[in-house]
């Protein structure tokens, strides 16, 4: 693991011990610090980069699951590893479609928490199993039928799934962005969805991507 600088943001003191544990205890060098509420983990986000935050956004004292939008301002999403023990489908939707592309359980194993900090090095998406069966056995995928995508927006959808921006995907394809934007929305229009959450979860069922990308 390249990442030092680590931030729990947890009101459960049983989990912020059980965290540092597993970090001091597998990687090396690693500071890390455990702010007491949302103020105090905004300010230190403000002042100091941290390669990993930790955070249940629904056990921290004053913070609220409107709030999540705000830390993509101060951290970037691939290094926030939501950790969260409130597995409700409509919560767990909520946070995916806020950008964030880490979420296990708390219910997961070390072996899972430790490739969920692994992960941070890397652009896939990662979520534990119980947050991964959770996505697809909710109503937010669709039956697979024969939706009539084109070569190009087969390849569009393989790289939204993968977590690559816009930008990302008209520099792979050699495409304006304009066209990888008027693509997307024929993509969606086709297979009548209405966010990237249930485009992936589209593209899993529908064997377009590799699941372990998403879990271990």
């Amino acid at each position: 693991m390249k990442n030092n600088n680590i931030l729990i943001a947890d009101s459960n003191p049983i989990t912020n011990i059980g965290i540092k544990a597993i970090l001091l205890n597998n990687f090396a060098n690693v500071n890390i610090e455990t702010p007491e509420n949302y103020l105090e983990l905004i300010n230190k986000l403000k002042t100091k980069n941290y390669d990993i935050l930790f955070v249940d956004v629904f056990c921290f004292n004053d913070f609220v699951l409107p709030l999540t939008q705000n830390l993509i301002k101060y951290i970037s999403s691939n290094n926030i590893i939501v950790f969260t023990g409130n597995l409700f489908v409509n919560d767990i939707i909520t946070i995916v479609n806020n950008g964030y592309k880490r979420i296990i359980s708390k219910q997961s194993s070390i072996k899972t928490i430790i490739n969920s900090i692994n992960s941070v090095d890397t652009t896939n998406k990662f979520y534990s199993d119980e947050v991964f069966e959770l996505l697809v056995s909710s109503n937010i995928h669709k039956k697979i039928v024969d939706f009539h995508l084109t070569k190009k927006e087969t390849e569009i959808v393989k790289f939204i799934s993968s977590g690559l921006t816009t930008n990302e995907i008209a520099e792979k394809l050699f495409l304006s962005k304009h066209t990888v934007v008027t693509h997307r929305k024929n993509i969606f229009k086709k297979l009548n969805i209405k966010n990237t959450s249930e485009l992936i979860m589209f593209a899993i069922k529908s064997r377009l991507i590799d699941t372990t990308e998403y879990y271990i």
